[in-house]
């Protein structure tokens, strides 16, 4: 009894120092792992007292809503502490596992269950998966201690944690009838059962749980698909090396287990069962699953790392057995087993700092999403109404994300207008464009809102270095003002039929034969990289500060299809391009003439007396084409 006081003190004593450095990790970032999805869950979280219907909205995980509210009223650091406080227990109860299960080194388990890199990360967040390994370890706990009817209630509610939480029935249920509690088995469906009832008064829909699912059918038309093998070869920053090593060597373990005495599985005077089904099962299905959606394409998968996190402690504890493994060769000599285990928990341990996947840091989207807060919140439109989307805007901001009056989301914006008109949005809106959310959730083409009378591009934020998000767009955010749209004048006008014209860039490739008029065009081959080019000082146009439109027109013929060929306009100031604005070219007649016809919207911040505008086709696909009569309409605000 005196060791077990002694053993249980110090596992206590390592969850306690597993919560501190949890803390200060979530401490060291202004922010969340997992982007937009951290973000999103805690403003439903922290909202959900004021605007108690998001208790039941079904992309936030109602049980996870409720569990993490109250934390979240103390702001994002107050959900990370819940996460932090939550993957502490969870270390703690993989300890109390492994005590029931006979592993040896105990208290290693608290280790091998808090320093995978991806799991350390999403404690420091306001995710999902650290709540779902917690009351997923303790179902298991508590039917490893035959306490069925409360593991199994808790259990019935996983799923609105996680939706993963529906893949676990089946194995519990197994051990359900194995230990002769069938009678429990309709406890499973208890969560359900209660929060359809509870929805019902609320949506009006028995089966809204169902009718509500975000995650039906497949998506990758948005999300896009993968490799069946994608977090197999992810396994660095999903487990680590060293917990990898100890998962395989303890799945080793299993098989040798099960090849030495296949009877003992069926004997109900050990765990054996059990440990396959809730320790092995959870992990592997919850893996192959995750495997499977991301390779077809289906339930919302994006193929993302972080999935995996809620079924680490069930990994760990299978690397506990690879411990077992590893430890049995020298299981007489107790302080050679110590000194090698101290030496295996220190590796995993300090391996997420090793690999520089901690301390986390903002990621390259959120560093410019928090530059574009920061200009709104000293700007002079920093108590209009705000139209946004990327989730970040809202922690930075500070607002009331479910405050109709203040804030609404970008994807509501054109079906709020086609259904009310444009003065739904009020004057002086800012709109928050970005190229994650904005083109791809909210379907939001860039073009279409830049080319809207209705607003009127007011900032644009770029990163020094491009680099693409979702969907392959350059990630950039646009900030735009509802206005009353201004007329639109008619500027200069210039036609170009390349019979004789001068004052072109690139007019060696003007050359006598096919033509749309006359008997010359602009052949572009493979080997050149841009066509002609409009080159012209701002000052050279007639009221250039007013400038809004360029409108291009122009024939277009090739004999092959057209494969990545762009209109390109840049301004420019002192040789470097301060804005670029790039428009595939849709061309479908092959073996005639086609009319393209294209126009870039101008940033009136750029319109500087000492900056220049370029137009001019740019050849990225090495296409072989034509281009004659072309047409350069500039357009001014009045």
């Amino acid at each position: 009894m005196k060791k077990y006081i002694q053993e249980n003190f110090l596992a206590v004593s390592l969850a306690v120092i597993v919560f501190l450095i949890y803390l200060v990790h979530a401490f060291m970032l202004d922010g969340s792992y997992g982007g937009g999805d951290g973000i999103r869950h805690y403003l439903v979280a922290r909202w959900s007292w004021k605007h108690p219907d998001l208790l039941l909205y079904h992309w936030g995980k109602p049980f996870f809503t409720l569990i993490t509210s109250v934390f979240s009223q103390f702001g994002l650091i107050g959900i990370k502490i819940f996460n932090a406080i939550a993957g502490a227990l969870t270390a703690y109860l993989c300890y109390r596992i492994a005590l029931k299960l006979n592993y040896s080194q105990k208290l290693a388990a608290i280790v091998f269950a808090s320093f995978a890199p991806v799991y350390m990360l999403c404690i420091n967040s306001g995710l999902t998966e650290p709540l779902f390994a917690f009351f997923l370890v303790l179902s298991i706990y508590l039917f490893l201690s035959e306490k069925y009817i409360t593991g199994t209630i808790l259990l019935s509610f996983l799923p609105f944690v996680r939706s993963e939480g529906n893949m676990m029935f089946p194995l519990f249920f197994l051990v359900l009838i194995f230990r002769g509690k069938w009678f429990l088995t309709p406890l499973l469906a208890f969560g359900t059962v209660a929060y359809s009832i509870i929805g019902y008064f609320h949506y009006k829909d028995i089966f809204w749980i169902k009718t509500k699912n975000p995650y039906t059918g497949s998506n990758y038309d948005i999300y896009g698909q993968g490799e069946l093998l994608h977090f197999v070869k992810e396994y660095d920053l999903i487990f680590g090396l060293p917990l990898t090593i100890f998962i395989l060597a303890g799945l080793v373990w299993m098989i040798f287990r099960f090849l030495k005495k296949p009877t003992d599985i069926i004997s109900k005077e050990n765990l054996l069962f059990e440990e396959i089904l809730l320790v092995y099962g959870t992990g592997l299905v919850y893996f192959v699953a995750h495997s499977v959606f991301w390779w077809k394409g289906l339930f919302g998968s994006l193929g993302l790392e972080r999935s995996i996190a809620g079924v680490i402690p069930s990994a760990a504890l299978i690397g506990m057995r690879g411990l077992q493994l590893f430890l049995s060769p020298v299981n007489r000599n107790k302080i050679l087993q110590n000194i090698l285990v101290f030496g295996i928990i220190i590796w995993i341990a300090v391996y997420p700092f090793y690999k520089k996947y901690a301390p986390l840091k903002l990621n390259e989207e959120e560093q410019l999403v928090k530059k574009a807060a920061e200009w709104y919140n000293k700007s002079e439109y920093r108590n209009e109404k705000i139209y946004y989307l990327y989730p970040y805007f809202m922690h930075k901001l500070d607002l009331d994300a479910f405050d109709g009056n203040r804030v609404g989301e970008l994807w509501g914006l054109y079906p709020a207008i086609k259904e009310w008109g444009i003065d739904v949005v009020p004057l002086n809106t800012v709109i928050l464009w970005d190229a994650h959310f904005g083109a791809n959730e909210a379907y939001i083409p860039l073009d279409t809102i830049l080319s809207d009378p209705n607003f009127k591009l007011i900032e644009t934020f770029k990163p020094e270095q491009p680099f693409t998000t979702l969907g392959g767009y350059n990630f950039e955010i646009y900030a735009f003002l509802r206005v009353k749209p201004s007329t639109l004048i008619k500027g200069d006008e210039l036609t170009f039929d390349f019979e004789d014209n001068k004052g072109l860039g690139n007019e060696h490739l003007i050359s006598q034969g096919k033509a749309s008029s006359g008997v010359r065009s602009v052949h572009v081959k493979p080997s050149d990289e841009f066509g002609v080019t409009w080159d012209k000082q701002l000052t050279d146009l007639q009221d250039f500060k007013n400038l809004a439109r360029v409108t291009c027109e122009f024939n277009l013929y090739s004999d092959k299809p057209v494969n990545d060929l762009l209109a390109v306009m840049t301004v420019d100031e002192g040789g470097k391009s301060v804005q670029w604005e790039g428009s595939p070219l849709n061309y479908t007649e092959i073996g005639k003439w086609q009319k393209i016809s294209i126009v870039l919207v101008l940033n009136p911040q750029y319109l500087s007396a000492a900056n220049r505008i370029k137009i001019y086709p740019w050849n990225r696909g090495k296409n072989d084409f034509f281009i004659d009569d072309l047409k350069i309409e500039l357009q001014n605000r009045q």
